[in-house]
């Protein structure tokens, strides 16, 4: 244990930490650890939400959806109406399929303010509208975001709406929490750092070099005028492997907190898979990673996983790729006192907010309120049957069923916890090395591998 010889403990990681200001919120996966509320995010009702688009941007916005370009339109919620707002498609490799489908379910962004300044709909300037891809119960990012949220993670609220766009009835969505400038005020210090959505390569925090030209994939959000030289200093931070120097580059307990929630949800399309679906948010030289789109938890994107390796996840080596190939957990982990307090962390989410009756109780409650809404949702990917199945049992095509996740997935944990299952994958990486159909380094470029450049170089 190279830097604790000097000393060197959680208490120390404490002093440093950057942690944001509600991150002492409760317990309960259902509340937002977060200053104040919004009607918006209020998740016991599905408000009605309408854009008005001109038929001819409607069409064009369909005929290419990939380029997702801002179109002008309106927006009615509920009573309120806001004029001049702009409207995208947004998304990745969910995009692509919901355009190959020929469907129009698309996700959206609608900025409020960008022709309006100040324009704000119950304080939000954005709107997040994601159309549960891949998910039959429509639940998994508003349970995923709750569990994040209990765990202290300066994490998006969410809410839904039944959305129409002009005349077409898309259904139920789910509205998520824009990571963005009222965000990190509420939560943050200052609010006025940096704040990046970095995409592979840039997003695996390797060290490249010196140069941030060194980093494709690091998106910056806001406050590019700032510079690069912090992340750079956090990557190389993370090289060398020495946590008294990281403690001044990243907020070490929060960090620990988003790997504990991101593992035992099995959520891979997140850092430990495709190395993006993140912010790093810089304040005073010093990031916290703040979790971003998780309507792939509970196991859905596999990254070629069956469905006993999404299971057995193993929690020290939760990743697609090989270990080495995500610092933030190696380097992390491979400090004993970091590692111990990891472990802890996800005992704590077991006895709590991922408690076999607390998760039925979530579950149960969001069904009851979106269930009429699903009922008469006709656009949706699934059933209204495959809705009601996924609560318990697995659908194809759409995941392992949610409560039989809860179960078996707290029981492999606990395993692993007490130490009759492996915890790690000897370096391979969990999906790896429990249960993958094609394992990188397979010479087969698998879907998974194609979806995301970056995942498993030497196979595409």
């Amino acid at each position: 244990m190279r830097a604790w010889r000097i000393g060197f403990g959680l208490a120390l990681v404490a002093a440093f930490a950057c942690t944001p200001t509600p991150a002492d919120g409760p317990a309960d996966a259902g509340s937002a650890s977060d200053p104040g509320t919004s009607s918006l995010f209020a998740e016991d009702r599905v408000a009605a939400l309408r854009i008005e688009l001109g038929a001819d941007d409607w069409a064009a916005m369909l005929a290419d959806p990939e380029a997702e370009v801002w179109f002008p339109g309106a927006v009615e919620y509920d009573d309120a109406r806001l004029e001049q707002v702009q409207v995208r498609v947004k998304g990745n490799s969910s995009l692509r399929s919901v355009a190959a489908m020929g469907s129009h379910r698309f996700s959206f962004k609608v900025d409020l303010n960008d022709t309006l300044e100040d324009q704000e709909l119950l304080g939000q300037s954005k709107l997040v509208l994601n159309n549960g891809f891949k998910d039959p119960t429509l639940l998994r990012e508003a349970l995923a975001y709750g569990v994040a949220r209990a765990a202290g993670l300066p994490a998006s609220r969410t809410g839904f709406v039944d959305l129409w766009v002009g005349d077409e009835h898309l259904g139920l969505y789910t509205l998520v929490e824009d990571v963005g400038g009222r965000f990190l005020d509420e939560r943050f210090q200052d609010g006025d750092g940096i704040l990046y959505q970095p995409e592979p390569p840039a997003g695996e925090l390797r060290y490249r070099g010196d140069s941030i030209e060194d980093y494709p994939g690091l998106e910056v959000e806001r406050h590019e005028e700032l510079g690069h030289a912090a992340y750079v200093a956090l990557v190389a931070a993370l090289q060398v492997g020495d946590v008294v120097a990281l403690a001044g580059h990243l907020d070490v307990e929060l960090a620990l907190r988003y790997l504990s929630v991101n593992a035992l949800l099995a959520n891979l399309d997140s850092y430990l898979g495709t190395a993006h679906n993140y912010y790093l948010y810089g304040e005073d030289q010093r990031f916290t990673v703040i979790p971003w789109d998780m309507n792939e938890a509970f196991g859905v994107f596999t990254c070629g996983c069956d469905r006993a390796g999404l299971i057995a996840l193993p929690i020290e080596e939760p990743t697609c790729a090989p270990a080495e190939a995500r610092p933030l957990v190696t380097t992390l982990l491979a400090e004993a006192e970091l590692a111990a307090r990891y472990r802890e962390l996800i005992g704590e989410l077991l006895d709590g907010p991922f408690a076999e009756d607390a998760m039925a109780a979530r579950v149960d409650a969001l069904a009851a309120v979106v269930r009429p809404v699903v009922a008469a949702d006709t656009s949706k990917f699934f059933t209204t049957e495959q809705f009601e199945q996924g609560m318990e049992s697995d659908v194809p095509g759409g995941g392992i069923g949610l409560m039989s996740f809860v179960r078996e997935r707290r029981a492999a944990v606990a395993a692993q916890l007490d130490g009759s299952a492996p915890a790690d994958a000897a370096g391979q990486g969990g999906c790896r090395g429990g249960g993958a159909a094609n394992p990188c380094g397979d010479g087969v470029c698998d879907q998974a591998e194609q979806n995301n450049p970056g995942l498993c170089p030497q196979d595409c």
